[in-house]
């Protein structure tokens, strides 16, 4: 799933890549996407996974914010599996986690299984304030709120599902831009420096459930 394909093009140095991105961003994002592509001779299929007609098989298929865009989250992975090469062959997808009442795209909590409620009645208004209506109504009706730990596990696929804080942690640490981005919630901000003061990250690290950390990191063979 390509973004901007600045990874694409970092791979394809080394590795046969295929990239798909449905659509394209806006603003200099959009520009940089297209410079990119301009410059280098990727295989880039603008169109869904679900939709992507080919006879290759693949060895690894990667996709990172993808899988609560989708309309059908069973039907997506379901399509990534087809594409695989073989037994070894692996899929690793990284997403957010509406089991943890906080939307990324928003920056905003919701009320736990209320999501939809939250932002389509309760901060409508001040999210197209902040936002305008035209990027508000854009990232709202293109949300999957089933992207949650327990609806992905109970479908039949062989999931294997990584702790993700140990990779938060590093990366507050480490890049400053995704630093910035996370504790700009006051809410988030207050539970790190309380983290912080504690001196429990390697507790918590260790010990956190799954299932309520803010995002899903999950690797999948084809089933057996």
């Amino acid at each position: 799933m390509g973004g901007i394909h600045l990874l694409t093009r970092f791979l394809h140095q080394h590795y046969d890549i295929t990239s798909i991105k449905p659509a394209g961003f806006t603003g200099f994002t959009d520009e940089l996407r297209n410079k990119i592509l301009e410059q280098h001779k990727l295989k880039v299929h603008t169109t869904t996974l679900e939709k992507f007609i080919t006879g290759a098989k693949f060895d690894f298929i990667f996709s990172m914010n993808v899988l609560e865009h989708t309309d059908d989250i069973k039907e997506h992975i379901a399509s990534c599996m087809n594409l695989l090469k073989d037994e070894y062959s692996l899929i690793c997808i990284q997403c957010p986690n509406y089991t943890f009442p906080f939307e990324p795209h928003f920056y905003k909590f919701f009320i736990p299984f209320f999501s939809n409620f939250t932002f389509a009645t309760l901060r409508r208004k001040k999210l197209i304030k902040e936002l305008g209506k035209d990027r508000y109504e854009n990232i709202l009706n293109n949300l999957n709120f089933d992207c949650t730990y327990f609806k992905i596990k109970k479908l039949n696929f062989a999931i294997k599902f990584i702790h993700p804080l140990k990779n938060i942690f590093d990366r507050v640490d480490q890049d400053s831009v995704f630093r910035e981005r996370l504790l700009k919630n006051l809410l988030v901000r207050l539970c790190y420096k309380i983290i912080i003061f504690l001196r429990i990250k390697k507790i918590i690290t260790y010990f956190f459930p799954i299932f309520l950390t803010p995002y899903l990191i999950m690797e999948i063979k084809k089933n057996k």
